[in-house]
């Protein structure tokens, strides 16, 4: 008989360590340009409101909105989600924070987060914290804790989102 359970536990204490380093990293960002969400709508369209160079989670969580943080890049799948991110912005815009950083132009600016898939979009509560794993949306997300604390660091969805779980997990997030 093996001994798996050790080994598993020691593999998921250490990318939970990693996550958490990345984490750490990420939340020391510099200050000003076109960080956080301070960016406003330009004549250019949808897109250019919602797109950032550098992620300063720490700005972007201090709105009191809930948030939604967009990792993608010039390829079609990515295009699509952030289409669909526009889309929801115009329906919630003033409920919800929804950013975007394209990785093709700033690939540094997803240090600190453990993106591993582009698309890949990480949310946040209006109280700054990560969302807990909703269980029952079909929507495939996974989270990363903290050891020391259990406290849920990152809820991330790999991959393209359609509109409609968007709406979903707007709905789960409580916005209206």
């Amino acid at each position: 008989m093996t001994r798996t359970r050790p080994l598993t536990k020691i593999i998921a204490s250490l990318l939970l360590l990693y996550g958490i380093a990345l984490f750490a990293a990420g939340c020391g960002g510099s200050q000003g340009g076109t960080q956080g969400g301070s960016q406003t709508p330009s004549e250019a369209g949808e897109t250019d409101a919602l797109l950032i160079t550098e992620v300063n989670l720490e700005e972007l969580l201090s709105q009191g909105l809930p948030v939604i943080l967009n990792f993608g890049d010039d390829s079609r799948e990515a295009k699509g989600t952030l289409a669909n991110l526009e889309r929801i912005n115009k329906l919630y815009g003033d409920k919800i924070l929804i950013r975007s950083v394209d990785l093709a132009a700033n690939p540094e600016a997803k240090e600190g987060f453990p993106v591993q898939v582009i698309p890949s979009q990480f949310f946040y509560t209006a109280e700054g914290k990560a969302i807990t794993l909703p269980g029952d949306l079909g929507i495939l997300m996974s989270s990363f804790q903290s050891l020391e604390t259990q406290e849920i660091i990152f809820t991330v969805h790999e991959g393209t989102l359609t509109e409609q779980e968007l709406l979903k997990i707007l709905a789960y997030m409580d916005v209206k």
